[in-house]
């Protein structure tokens, strides 16, 4: 029983029998806690019998305590594994999803404020990652395609399917200026149609239209030739430009237009000028001088080629008045 008691309360148990009263003066009976008293490595405690008289005298002593092991080797490198996984967990969420999230709303955010959308030309391993990644990439394609139709539309004349004046407006900005920096000579030639509203009452509005397709057409042949540039500039008004040339060369060009629609060869019963459609042409060619010195604008010369333009119609049709400043 001794040695059961010793297990259970963890300490040294010892007994020896009384022999004399007398020498239990001096020792505790055994009872109770031990609370409230002096901390003791050793002590004595008489055991009495169910008659209150002493049995035996129990020796007891405590031994120092050391603390349990909270933290083993298992359990430390089960800990270290977990800190490890936490940490490859972070970076391969940091480093799979949240920097290429990050990196392309910065992309994003970067396109809307240039107000350029362009897809997003970062790759992802993830299914997720790709998928979002394609769709973004998708849409933009999507909204680059309407967007070049709206800017196709807006730009390009819808019966001639050439620039429309809008256009030409802002072409021949960036045109004339890199002319003036370049010094280079700029030729403008305004023209319409003769007699195009008899034309319209004769053949009617749909003969009209045709009319004006296929001198469009004809035109957009010789300017391209030339390097140069073709706009409806409203109604049966046509215009051109044309830079890096000289006088001569752009005389040239202002007859191969006359020419040229002479052999469309389109019939125009009811013009007093020719039995066959025709033109007048208002030309107006600035020297590389005249753009070096500054003293000339862009509206001024289209103003010049209006001009020039009556001056043509009034002095018969068919035909090109040319002015050079």
């Amino acid at each position: 029983m001794i040695k059961s008691l010793a297990e259970i309360a963890q300490v040294e148990l010892s007994y020896s029998q009384i022999e004399q009263a007398s020498s239990l003066n001096d020792i505790a009976t055994l009872k109770g806690s031990l609370q409230g008293e002096d901390i003791a490595t050793q002590r004595k405690r008489v055991i009495l019998d169910i008659n209150g008289n002493p049995l035996i005298a129990l020796n007891i002593k405590h031994h120092h305590q050391t603390l349990p092991v909270l933290f083993d080797h298992y359990l430390k490198l089960i800990l270290l594994m977990f800190f490890v996984m936490s940490l490859l967990s972070f970076y391969i969420v940091n480093r799979y999803f949240i920097e290429p999230l990050i990196n392309g709303a910065s992309a994003i955010n970067s396109m809307l404020v240039k107000n350029d959308l362009q897809p997003l030309r970062f790759s992802n391993k993830f299914l997720e990652m790709r998928v979002l990644i394609s769709g973004f990439n998708a849409l933009i394609k999507q909204v680059k395609d309407q967007n070049f139709k709206l800017e196709k539309i807006s730009k390009i004349d819808g019966l001639t399917q050439i620039y429309n004046r809008r256009a030409f407006d802002e072409i021949i900005v960036a045109q004339w200026e890199q002319a003036q920096q370049q010094k280079n000579a700029f030729g403008i030639i305004l023209l319409d149609v003769d007699h195009f509203k008899n034309y319209n009452d004769f053949y009617g509005h749909q003969g009209g239209d045709n009319v004006l397709q296929a001198l469009a057409q004809k035109l957009k042949q010789v300017a391209k030739q030339n390097t140069g540039t073709v706009a409806r500039y409203g109604g049966e008004e046509f215009i051109l430009f044309f830079k890096q040339l000289s006088y001569e060369e752009f005389v040239d060009i202002s007859q191969q237009l006359l020419l040229a629609v002479r052999e469309l060869n389109l019939p125009h019963e009811a013009s007093p000028v020719r039995e066959y459609l025709t033109i007048s042409a208002g030309c107006v060619f600035a020297t590389k001088e005249t753009l070096s010195s500054n003293n000339v604008s862009m509206q001024s010369l289209i103003k010049e080629a209006d001009i020039m333009l009556y001056e043509a119609k009034n002095s018969g049709r068919d035909k090109t008045s040319i002015k050079s400043i």
